[in-house]
């Protein structure tokens, strides 16, 4: 049986990657013929450029910003690149959905990230081969999908050609309960909810992927931001000055960072980011998987609500972790009194165990269907 796995691999995101990674590794445990289907679009190649087209002054100070920064940058787009080139790809590169008709798959796998958030690019055209629409006999199957946080957006239209989609798939799991719920009020068919691939692998395997990340061990405050906002880094400010600790960061420095002080790290790819993660005393972010690898590296952590925020919350609700999730209404004491809380692991890896073996559970479930030949049997 030959399964084919379509998800965001080919970007420079530290959670696509990883999350990329577990996918293939953990189906890998139980099936060996696997490939990721090479899929690009035109925005995920046009994020791949180092500098962006000057037709804007926004874009011209962020070409200034790069260029300032191009060693580290360069440096950094080597080591995901580096990454990319390890997986196992499939024979083509596939640019839409016609393409689905140059390789044959028993299975296809969506999945994970956000392959169902339709509007991910702002282009919907980008995102709808990953709902699989027409892919000849091959089986439909999803992985811990995710529609993110755009679902405000979805038109009438939208929501009648995902309904045809989605009546297709064999078997259907998400990782989080809204994207189970909107996919049921569709087609009367609740999904199943697994837990982010990431967290499939334990925090033993994930540290053997690690490389060692260049700041002193456990003194520094870790913040990762995909988004942005005032309130955020003066959060992270006050909490670095009343704690004493440096804060390290990943991320693009954004015009909120301006004058804090925090130390930038352009460099670093997928692997230096676990260690950024593991090394760290706190850790502070808005990003899902930010907090998916604070919680496995057993960090006193807080994700920070930007947005809906529905797939930290999600996550958090599972694990009980709810007090992690931290508002902008909320006050800095308030937030360090968070983040500084001990954390039961005990508790958490428990609960987190029980979610791994129902995740990996469904996975064997569906496949198995379909081939009485293979591991599975």
């Amino acid at each position: 049986m030959k399964i084919g796995i379509i998800t965001i691999h080919h970007v420079y995101n530290y959670g696509a990657i990883l999350q990329a990674f577990a996918s293939y590794n953990i189906i890998k445990k139980y099936h060996q013929d696997v490939v990721f289907i090479d899929y690009d679009n035109t925005t995920f190649k046009s994020q791949r450029n180092i500098f962006l087209p000057c037709n804007t002054i926004s874009n011209i100070l962020r070409n200034v910003r790069t260029l300032i920064h191009y060693k580290a940058r360069k440096k950094k787009i080597e080591r995901f690149e580096t990454e990319y080139k390890k997986f196992k790809l499939s024979q083509n590169h596939w640019y839409n959905t016609a393409d689905f008709a140059k390789e044959k798959f028993d299975v296809i796998i969506t999945g994970s990230d956000q392959t169902f958030s339709l509007y991910l690019t702002g282009n919907p055209a980008d995102m709808k081969a990953f709902f699989l629409e027409d892919v000849g006999s091959a089986k439909r199957l999803s992985f811990a999908s995710s529609l993110g946080e755009k679902l405000h957006m979805l038109t009438t239209a939208d929501k009648k050609w995902m309904r045809k989609c989605f009546q297709k798939f064999d078997a259907i799991s998400v990782r989080e309960e809204l994207s189970a719920d909107f996919i049921n009020e569709l087609i009367g068919v609740r999904p199943h909810v697994v837990v982010d691939p990431t967290l499939l692998l334990t925090r033993e395997e994930w540290i053997k992927e690690a490389t060692l990340f260049n700041y002193k061990k456990g003194e520094y405050i870790a913040f990762y931001t995909v988004l942005s906002d005032s309130w955020v880094s003066e959060y992270v400010l006050q909490i670095s000055k009343i704690t004493n600790l440096p804060v390290v960061a990943l991320h693009p420095k954004t015009r909120y960072d301006l004058n804090t002080g925090f130390d930038y790290i352009g460099d670093a790819g997928p692997r230096e980011f676990i260690s950024f993660i593991k090394e760290a005393k706190y850790v502070i972010t808005t990003s899902f998987h930010a907090t998916v690898f604070s919680i496995l590296m057993h960090k006193k952590f807080i994700s920070l609500k930007l947005g809906i925020g529905n797939r930290i919350g999600s996550l958090l609700s599972t694990l009980s972790l709810n007090m992690r999730f931290v508002e902008g209404i909320e006050n800095v004491e308030i937030a360090l009194n968070r983040l500084t809380d001990d954390i039961n692991y005990e508790k958490v890896d428990k609960i987190l165990q029980r979610q791994r073996e129902d995740s990996i559970n469904f996975l064997i479930t569906s496949l198995q269907k379909y081939d009485n030949k293979s591991e599975f049997a």
